[in-house]
């Protein structure tokens, strides 16, 4: 779909992992002076993803870095999503996602399904049955 993101607002998502980053690079040197309302909104890095094993050969499928961001952190991509999907709520959705590849980095051919005893648990969402990739760069 072209133009799903303004050019303003590709921006804005590559900058808020940028500062991301940086946030959780000053948390861990012990340098944080943010706000809990700023933190309440800031992206979680992410170690491993569910769908990926735990496994060196399935680790080493993903050498990308993640952040996951809560829904009030990024309300254009999720207005945008549901109106592209005629959904009017996002009751159902993953927490969204920014991957950030560095040159050599990648994330191989892999079954985005969770485990039968996640994807049968009735407090979680199921498995997944559509994704939705927005570029940014």
């Amino acid at each position: 779909i072209d133009d799903f993101f303004t050019n303003e607002e590709c921006d804005k998502y590559v900058q808020i992992s940028i500062d991301a980053e940086k946030q959780q690079t000053n948390s861990a040197a012990g340098g944080d002076e943010t706000t809990q309302e700023e933190t309440a909104l800031q992206p979680m890095l992410l170690g491993q993803s569910q769908t990926v094993g735990k496994d060196s050969r399935s680790k080493a499928q993903r050498t990308s870095t993640t952040w996951f961001h809560y829904y009030k952190g990024v309300p254009e991509l999720m207005a945008k999503a549901s109106r592209l999907l005629g959904l009017e709520g996002i009751d159902r959705f993953e927490e969204p996602q920014t991957v950030r590849y560095r040159r050599n980095e990648k994330f191989t051919w892999h079954l985005d399904a969770l485990s039968p005893e996640e994807a049968n648990n009735p407090s979680g969402s199921g498995q997944r049955i559509a994704t939705l990739l927005v570029y940014l760069t």
